[in-house]
């Protein structure tokens, strides 16, 4: 594998900002740079994003672990939930009971999450179980979610 002559671009930039020289060792030669003698960038490493403002960048992970997975699937079950809520013609302030059915991840999601679905939904009761007579059915990047939502009875 090859080395980079310098392992650390950004005190080397630092120093040039400053005014300052750098002493490189190339094939046992030491030699003096300057600002002038070298383009100093930032690439990012396989399987991370860059972004850089500036002197300022920052590096973040792109690779989606399972638990991110399902959190993201909870926040667009919410989203489909709430869609069904506006077209039951519920008011922003109602109460639900809720019962999903469908594709286990999404279920699994629900279930991981349950508290937030529910707090989000405004659901005072959430079940998970087949039923007969769904609300509506929904596809959630390719798995399908049934729901069956009433307003709740105090």
């Amino acid at each position: 594998m090859r080395r980079p002559a310098i392992e650390a671009p950004t005190a080397v930039a630092a120093s040039f900002r400053e005014g300052r020289t750098v002493v490189v060792s190339v094939a046992g030669s030491d030699h003096e740079l300057t600002a002038g003698d070298l383009l100093v960038s930032i690439a990012p490493l396989e399987g991370y994003g860059l972004e850089r403002e500036g002197s300022h960048a920052v590096a973040l992970e792109l690779a989606l672990d399972d638990e991110l997975i399902r959190a993201g699937l909870a926040r667009e079950i919410v989203h489909a939930i709430q869609q069904v809520r506006r077209g039951e013609g519920l008011e922003i302030t109602d109460r639900i009971d809720l019962v999903l059915g469908g594709d286990a991840p999404l279920l699994q999601a629900a279930r991981e999450h349950q508290d937030y679905v529910a707090g989000e939904t405004l659901a005072l009761r959430i079940a998970f179980e087949e039923r007969e007579d769904w609300t509506a059915t929904v596809s959630i990047d390719g798995f399908i979610l049934s729901i069956w939502l009433r307003r709740a009875q105090p």
